[in-house]
C-alpha cells in the first residue's frame, strides 16, 4: 500500500471499573519506527510498539475510570514499503470481572 491505513479492531461501550483490567496476549511484525501496533482507551493511546515483536507478549491495562470504554486494537500501516509481515494478533483476552462472576454463580450453585 502507497497510503496511509489503519485496520481496528474495536470492544465497543463496555463497562469496565476503576481498577478492572483487561490481559491480553499480541504479536507485531512491522517496519521499524514507520508501522505501529497501538492498544487505545477511549480515543487515548495507552501504549504502542513498532518493530519486531520476536514472539507472543502479554500486557494488563489497569482501568483509571468507571464507565463504558471503547477498546481499539490498531494496526497502522504509513505508505513507505513493505518490512516485516505488517501485520499485528491479539490471541487472548481476559477481563478481570469475569473471574469475580464465575466465583459468585459457582458459589450459587448457578454454573
Amino acid at each position: 500500500c502507497t497510503c496511509s491505513t489503519d485496520a481496528t479492531l474495536t470492544i465497543d461501550q463496555f463497562y469496565m471499573y476503576n481498577g478492572d483490567t483487561i490481559t491480553f496476549q499480541y504479536w507485531y511484525s512491522s517496519e521499524q519506527n514507520y508501522d505501529f501496533f497501538r492498544f487505545v482507551d477511549n480515543g487515548t493511546e495507552v501504549f504502542s510498539s513498532s518493530g519486531e515483536s520476536n514472539g507472543w507478549l502479554t500486557y494488563t491495562y489497569t482501568c483509571t475510570s468507571t464507565g463504558n470504554h471503547t477498546l481499539q486494537f490498531v494496526y497502522h500501516k504509513d505508505g513507505s514499503n513493505n518490512n516485516g509481515d505488517d501485520c499485528a494478533r491479539v490471541g487472548y483476552l481476559h477481563y478481570s470481572k469475569m473471574d469475580n462472576w464465575y466465583l459468585t454463580r459457582a458459589a450459587l450453585n448457578e454454573a
